[in-house]
């Protein structure tokens, strides 16, 4: 996929503020993974309330959050809430495609 292919991605992520600074526009879906992954890596760790909060905000279903924390590290966390973050902006963006018309 091209740059300009993830724009309306890389435009979700910034309305949803999961990052509080500037973050590159990705070339893959993967690269946000890994971007998003490394946030909530350190939020894990740092502050789970802030955690908590931007997957309420992002509106992830509780039973995926749940089934994600029965992973074994919390990098395998993270990796598992970061496909589930960029699963339901994608979902967003559908959804604003379909009613937009």
């Amino acid at each position: 996929m091209t740059e300009e292919n993830q724009q309306p991605l890389y435009e979700e992520i910034k309305r949803n503020q999961i990052f509080e600074e500037e973050f590159p526009v990705a070339d893959s879906v993967g690269e946000y993974e890994i971007l998003i992954g490394r946030k909530l890596q350190g939020l894990l760790k740092n502050d789970q309330h802030a955690l908590m909060n931007l997957l309420y905000r992002i509106d992830v279903k509780e039973s995926l959050t749940k089934e994600a924390f029965k992973e074994e590290s919390v990098e395998a966390i993270a990796a598992v809430l970061a496909r589930r973050i960029i699963e339901r902006l994608q979902q967003k963006i559908e959804l604003r495609r379909k009613y937009s018309q």
